[in-house]
């Protein structure tokens, strides 16, 4: 598919035409029009070179971020978790207002 394609279902969609207007007047699948519209939410590109690159970056750092939330030990985790009621109390007397329990 073009780009000037690609740009057009994208300008179509930004101006509230719905996936299935687009596929009437662009004639093509919807299907077609709805991968576009995901890889320009995704990267912010019609450029399908660009939007390639910057998907593999995407999954890149979703792995990362994966991978370093799973490193975080569990007591950590669990030491945040019981700490919320106390800062609530904390943020609480620090504006002079009232929790209701």
């Amino acid at each position: 598919m073009s780009k000037k394609k690609r740009e057009a279902i994208v300008a179509l969609h930004a101006e509230g035409c719905t996936t299935k207007d687009i596929e009437k007047w662009l004639k093509v699948l919807i299907r077609t029009v709805q991968n576009v519209l995901k890889r320009y939410r995704e990267t912010g590109s019609t450029d399908t070179e660009v939007a390639v690159r910057a998907l593999h970056a995407l999954r890149r750092s979703l792995k990362a971020l994966k991978k370093a939330w799973n490193e975080i030990p569990m007591e950590d985790i669990r030491a945040a978790i019981d700490a919320v009621l106390t800062r609530l109390d904390a943020c609480i007397v620090a504006q002079g207002g009232r929790f209701e329990k």
